[in-house]
């Protein structure tokens, strides 16, 4: 059988996509080649660019009882691909760079000495031609020099790691993608996309769906960071990232300081903490939140308004006259149809909304937590005993039997702050005249409807009214 070269070529890291580093190896790799009698044009390519040889992922595996189980492998499709053309014989001489660019996990390095072994195909190193993996010593050779770079791989990582939780702690930014709102330095607010941040927080606050906020970005032709089209999702992640309320994060989650407070950034923050947490709430999977959230809907009451008969939602249907009704049309085991003129029903519950904003009873409670000041001196007090016994002034046998007992009081606080934030997460229920209603957009007009009303039955029609409106088919179900 003629002799068929390949060539693997490697480079971990390269998050452009420039391969200016696997271009750097073709050249000794066509050289091996060509001192071993082979024609450097037509070697079989296999780059893998981008791909570490050391870090693993979690797969799931199986063993030879057929039981799966969680394993940790490093993940690499190009050299499994090279693997398999060397067992098929499609390559029967694979030229690596070297060596670590062959392997820094034991387990490649034995799957590459095992097909030598078994397939009767070589595998050579461009710079380390000497090390022959048929041979005992050889693979001698391979096996330490792998186990070297592996654990040089690993002394690196555990310094990165040092690095990245040292920076953290120290609430500096760290390099990567600017984020939404922030200049390169990732400190410096950007204004308009701040500004944008504000009033998109504010709007969901409101009763604005992510949606519809993504379409107003895109009709008003903001930039994404990566130049992308806006989405409900992008807008999400924007909004729910903590380095907005000014706190440090480290691997998805908020650090925290020595009295248990999220540790602040070197940055101004975009939203204070509690709009911050506001939001969240709202962003909370459907029935954590105190309002449940649904898209962009045609009219008022759509979804909102039920039908009186099956219970089911009423949603608009358009008529020819151009108007609308709210509509129902049964299920299949209860067939029937139960209809209301749109505009009719909106007028009468504006109305009835806005007459029971009139009651000074059902105005918004005040938006600052009552004990906010009480919460700040407990932190304040974990933090000072702290202080003293890292100083060495006060023993832990003193220390801690106290801070043991303000962080059970801090935490109580905090659950009584969390739930006041979530509670008063939504739309400002006050007086309202009905030009202030006109002036407000449709989300907003929904969410305090839907704040008010947990639904609108509409009984079906009877007959004898005429053309005329049925005030008695409504029955509007307040919270």
């Amino acid at each position: 059988m003629a002799e068929t070269f390949g060539g693997y070529k490697r480079i971990s890291d390269d998050p452009h996509d420039l391969r200016a580093g696997i271009a750097r190896q073709d050249e000794d790799i066509r050289a091996e080649v060509a001192r071993l009698g082979g024609n450097a044009d037509d070697i079989v390519w296999y780059p893998e660019n981008d791909t570490s040889a050391f870090k693993k992922k979690r797969v799931q595996v199986s063993d030879p009882l057929g039981n799966e189980y969680d394993a940790w492998r490093v993940i690499r499709p190009v050299w499994h691909k090279a693997l398999h053309d060397l067992r098929t014989k499609k390559v029967t001489t694979l030229v690596v760079w070297d060596l670590d660019r062959l392997a820094r996990d034991p387990r490649d390095l034995e799957d590459a000495i095992e097909a030598v072994a078994h397939y009767g195909v070589r595998i050579v190193s461009a710079t380390a031609s000497t090390i022959d993996l048929a041979t005992e010593n050889g693979q001698m050779q391979a096996r330490m020099m792998v186990l070297m770079a592996n654990k040089s791989s690993a002394d690196t990582a555990r310094r990165v790691k040092r690095w990245h939780e040292s920076v953290a702690k120290s609430g500096r930014p760290v390099g990567g993608r600017r984020p939404f709102g922030f200049a390169l330095d990732r400190e410096t607010h950007e204004p308009r996309e701040a500004a944008l941040v504000r009033r998109a927080a504010q709007d969901l606050i409101d009763g604005v769906s992510l949606h519809e906020i993504a379409r107003r970005w895109q009709n008003d032709g903001v930039p994404t960071v990566l130049g992308g089209p806006w989405r409900h999702t992008s807008v999400r992640q924007i909004l729910r990232n903590p380095r907005l309320a000014g706190w440090r994060t480290y691997k998805g989650e908020v650090l925290k300081d020595e009295a248990g407070a999220p540790l602040r950034g070197t940055w101004e923050p975009i939203l204070d903490p509690d709009t911050f947490t506001r939001v969240q709430a709202v962003l909370a999977p459907s029935g954590n939140g105190p309002i449940a959230r649904r898209g962009a809907r045609q009219e008022l009451l759509s979804g909102v308004a039920r039908c009186g008969r099956c219970n089911g939602k009423m949603y608009v249907m358009k008529t020819r006259s151009g108007r609308f009704n709210y509509t129902c049309r049964g299920r299949t085991d209860m067939p029937h149809v139960v209809s209301i003129v749109g505009p009719g029903l909106d007028d009468v519950i504006t109305a009835a909304v806005l007459r029971r904003l009139q009651n000074a009873d059902l105005e918004s409670p005040t938006l600052e937590f009552d004990g906010d000041a009480e919460l700040q001196d407990v932190q304040a007090r974990i933090t000072e005993l702290m202080g003293e016994f890292s100083a060495g002034r006060l023993s832990g046998t003193v220390v801690f039997p106290q801070v043991e007992k303000l962080e059970a009081e801090r935490n109580r606080l905090s659950a009584e702050k969390d739930r006041f934030l979530k509670a008063t997460a939504g739309p400002q229920v006050r007086k309202m005249s009905r030009s202030e209603w006109d002036a407000l957009d449709l989300p907003r007009r929904r969410a305090i409807v839907e704040r008010n009303l947990t639904a609108v039955m509409v009984r079906p029609a009877t007959g004898g009214k005429g053309g005329a409106f049925d005030m008695e088919r409504i029955e509007p179900v307040w919270r």
